[in-house]
């Protein structure tokens, strides 16, 4: 019977029940709400630059494919604060939604915008 003692009974009032339902819950919701940008990406997107040029990406879970001007590049995935961040050389790919800037060798940072 000394095992009986061991155990005592909660009661379970509204307050104790949230707060075991929170515990519980806030760890597994802050898994499913990573934002998009963050996830891995993968897909092909087109771009089109306000300078009038253009370039399409695919994405891999760990790097991007550009085509742009004539040459096939190779960018792996670089941390990023916010959005998804790709770089190689000196070519820089950030992305975040539909909007992208692409920083290439000479220096120029062309803003873009994903195409429909």
């Amino acid at each position: 019977m000394a095992s009986d003692r061991a155990f005592k009974e909660i009661p379970v009032t509204p307050p104790r029940l949230f707060i075991v339902l929170a515990t519980i819950a806030l760890p597994l919701g802050a898994c499913a709400s990573a934002p998009a940008d963050q996830a891995a990406q993968t897909g092909s997107a087109a771009y089109h630059c306000a300078d009038g040029r253009d370039f399409t990406a695919a994405y891999g879970p760990d790097f991007a494919q550009l085509q742009f001007g004539g040459a096939s590049l190779h960018l792996p995935k670089v941390r990023a604060a916010s959005g998804a961040k790709y770089a190689g050389g000196n070519v820089v790919l950030w992305s975040k939604g539909a909007e992208a800037t692409l920083t290439t060798p000479d220096g120029v940072e062309r803003h873009c915008a994903e195409t429909q």
